[in-house]
């Protein structure tokens, strides 16, 4: 049996409040029903204990709490990103040769926590509806991409705007155009040429939610999101106490790069089988 190449993406949606993408994924069709029928799932995930984009980010990039990666707000200030860095970070270090890209809405998660890792391609958008294309285009043009981080900005924008709720028919409907945007990146990745020789994870996750017109203060409408584990290797079902600091190490595991002990992580591995025999943990990225 031929050696699947292990690749990812990650498709993280700003601002989903869980209970909003609980609704999103029971609508036929969508990205997110796609990814819970075949993969594992929670829409009670932890996130940050100070719900904001800068802090909440850090943890799901970095599998570390506030307490060690030293991000509380968005100045990025006091930050100890060097001892804890973005996975794509880990991933480079463990093979030179990988491929990995960052393309996000919101600018600082490339301007910040990359903290000068090397990327292949980091950009920065505006748009999420860009964010979307320039991300499919890349999954289907790019045989030796290896890891995507994918940020969709406008469903936290709705809610700073309109209100975070879910009988908000505009929050809502920015939280389904997000799902449509998620379902054209898993279309991508099927139309790849080489996708039977590759073993791919898609994860989809929010930083936060939002009550009112904000977020911010440690409470279940903010601090509750969805964590949804997809693709090849996965075991399905309910993935119990999960939390938004599982999403490195849950990335690394999927890559072939072994989480040391020595890296202090808070995170653990969520929704990933055993290993394959027939997937090359070694060829993960390119070493």
């Amino acid at each position: 049996m031929p050696r699947l190449r292990p690749k990812l993406v990650v498709v993280g949606i700003d601002g989903a409040r869980a209970d909003v993408m609980a609704r999103v994924a029971a609508q036929p069709d969508g990205g997110l029903r796609r990814l819970v029928r075949a993969g594992a799932w929670t829409f009670s995930a932890r996130s940050a204990r100070v719900t904001i984009s800068g802090p909440a980010w850090a943890s799901a990039l970095t599998g570390s709490w506030i307490e060690k990666h030293g991000i509380r707000d968005h100045d990025f200030r006091d930050h100890r990103l060097a001892d804890f860095p973005h996975f794509l970070a880990r991933v480079r270090r463990a093979a030179p040769a990988s491929r990995t890209a960052s393309i996000v809405n919101w600018a600082p998660i490339n301007e910040h926590l990359l903290h000068g890792t090397a990327v292949d391609v980091a950009a920065a958008h505006p748009k999420d509806a860009r964010v979307c294309a320039r991300a499919a285009a890349l999954l289907r043009a790019d045989a030796d991409l290896d890891a995507l981080f994918v940020h969709l900005d406008e469903v936290d924008v709705a809610g700073h705007h309109t209100g975070y709720h879910r009988w908000n028919p505009f929050y809502v409907r920015a939280a389904r155009r997000a799902d449509a945007m998620l379902a054209t990146l898993l279309d991508a990745v099927a139309a790849r040429r080489t996708r039977r020789e590759e073993a791919w994870l898609v994860v989809s996750l929010a930083d936060h939610g939002g009550r009112w017109f904000g977020h911010g203060a440690d409470v279940p409408a903010n601090a509750r999101v969805h964590f949804v584990v997809a693709g090849d290797g996965v075991a399905p079902g309910p993935l119990g106490a999960a939390a938004i600091v599982d999403l490195a190490p849950t990335c690394l595991a999927h890559l072939g790069v072994g989480v040391d002990p020595a890296w202090g992580l808070d995170g653990v591995v969520r929704g990933l089988a055993p290993a394959r025999p027939d997937v090359d943990a070694a060829a993960a990225p390119r070493a």
